[in-house]
């Protein structure tokens, strides 16, 4: 990462994961380039590594954990609620039975079925 700011010298650093923003936050304070560093909170619930990130700016997708980083110490005046926004597509009811047929002969359309991705650290079982 520090290798791509001293090549290229951004003015701003954007990251969507805690680990880049704790990293770009010590990048500021090293290149005069980076003017701002800020972090996009993928998640709906705050985490003490986000809470000690000294970013210029935190964008939360709900004022709930807006008001649950003010009260871990995050700087009010840096958090900014900004819902994510959705397609309309993602919206549209599909004929479930159809659905499950095109994406896998195996999927069973009265079966609950959930699609689980993880990120950071990952996930075991």
């Amino acid at each position: 990462m520090e290798k791509f700011v001293n090549n290229f010298s951004p003015d701003m650093i954007i990251s969507t994961h805690v680990f880049c923003a704790m990293s770009s936050s010590v990048l500021k304070s090293r290149y005069l380039s980076v003017k701002a560093v800020h972090g996009v909170l993928t998640d709906f619930l705050d985490d003490t590594y986000w809470n000690r990130c000294r970013l210029d700016r935190f964008y939360v997708a709900t004022e709930e954990l807006r008001e649950r980083m003010i009260l871990n110490g995050v700087p009010e005046m840096t958090i900014e609620v900004k819902p994510f926004p959705v397609r309309q597509v993602f919206h549209r009811k599909g004929n479930r039975k159809e659905l499950c047929r095109k994406i896998d002969p195996n999927l069973k359309p009265e079966t609950y079925t959930a699609l689980v991705l993880g990120g950071g650290e990952g996930w075991e079982g």
